[in-house]
């Protein structure tokens, strides 16, 4: 039996995501979506979807990261700020933005060795096309 070309890119993502984070119930199956969803989005070929996905995992990976620091300075953050710790505040939400542009920045040469200038652009939609599918799913189900 024959595997059409998209089953095996997204069996060929999964098993690479599966292998690459060691995450738990819920969030291995929204990796895997995603995964699936960023494959097809893009039209990744198996040799583009196997280096693809190392970069994307580390980028990922970074993005994760800077968004756990910003997150953890933001802990301490009453709803009822003085002026000084609004403009901290501020100040840190336009850092941790900058930041996210500055690991954009980074990564796009690596990406543009493994896909298009076109994928790539296809990727950032992609991406925000998952995000807000997750959320339009959180949101469907809390009214259920």
């Amino acid at each position: 039996m024959k595997l059409t070309r998209p089953l095996l890119l997204i069996l060929l993502a999964v098993l690479i995501s599966a292998t690459t984070f060691a995450q738990s119930g819920k969030g291995e199956r929204i990796h895997a979506l995603k995964v699936s969803f960023i494959t097809n989005k893009l039209k990744l070929s198996s040799a583009q979807a196997e280096q693809f996905w190392p970069v994307y995992n580390k980028y990922e990976q970074d993005v994760r990261t800077t968004r756990k620091q910003y997150l953890a300075q933001g802990k301490a953050r009453n709803k009822r700020m003085t002026d000084a710790e609004a403009r901290q505040y501020v100040e840190n939400n336009l850092d941790f933005q900058e930041a996210i542009i500055d690991l954009k920045r980074r990564y796009k040469g690596q990406f543009l060795k493994v896909i298009s200038a076109q994928q790539l652009a296809d990727l950032y939609t992609a991406e925000r096309e998952f995000k807000q599918m997750l959320i339009q799913r959180l949101r469907d189900k809390k009214r259920k």
